[in-house]
């Protein structure tokens, strides 16, 4: 018996859903095992689509050098400002090949968000404060001190940050149905890649809410 018009047409629209949703599975499952690829290696944009990924095309970069030149009223942005710092002062401005320090930090459990250079808390190198200006000022009469009180506000507010950053980090996100579970911060264990290599999503592995 032959087919009507609206019964092919139904057909091919079947078809194409089960298409779409077949090629989005499969495009889930690539970009996991490419996102394990770019952190194993600590792949760079530059090292994965070439010398010219991220930079300007030509007539931006010239109008970019018109608007900083002298007398335009205009100073160029410095690129080589440090972004990232470790505990014993080795920094990385974010642009680049990540450093071993970076990579060894991240794989030990840390974000990257935790090794921010917070910019206000910074104080340019052979300047004064105007906190501690102010303390100085009325250090002599007896008044309190702003500039320890905003000090010590600041510490408390990181420790506070620090604290609930560790509370976040202890608490599971995902699971392999064996009792192993990740909470979704730091280096993936094991049993998580090898569940992604076997065709599993991450959104497979996801613990659901209570």
């Amino acid at each position: 018996m032959a087919k009507s018009l609206k019964q092919v047409v139904n057909q091919i629209r079947k078809l194409e859903r089960e298409a779409e949703m077949l090629r989005k599975r499969e495009v889930s499952r690539v970009i996991d095992r490419i996102r394990i690829a770019i952190d194993h290696y600590a792949l760079t944009p530059q090292e994965l689509f070439g010398q010219g990924a991220g930079t300007a095309p030509a007539s931006e970069s010239r109008r970019a050098g018109r608007r900083s030149a002298p007398g335009s009223g205009t100073t160029p942005k410095r690129s080589g400002s440090p972004k990232y710092a470790h505990a014993d002062g080795r920094t990385w401005t974010g642009v680049g090949k990540r450093p071993s320090w970076f990579v060894d930090a991240l794989s030990s459990g840390k974000t990257a968000d935790e090794m921010l250079i917070d910019s206000r808390d910074a104080t340019p190198s052979g300047t004064v404060s105007s906190d501690a200006t102010v303390a100085k000022g009325r250090r002599s009469t007896g008044a309190s001190k702003p500039g320890k009180r905003a000090s010590a506000r600041g510490l408390r507010d990181k420790g506070l940050r620090y604290k609930g950053a560790q509370k976040a980090r202890g608490v599971p996100k995902y699971h392999d149905g064996s009792g192993r579970t990740w909470t979704g911060v730091g280096k993936r264990p094991a049993w998580f890649v090898q569940a992604l290599a076997s065709g599993r999503t991450s959104d497979d592995l996801l613990i659901p809410p209570a």
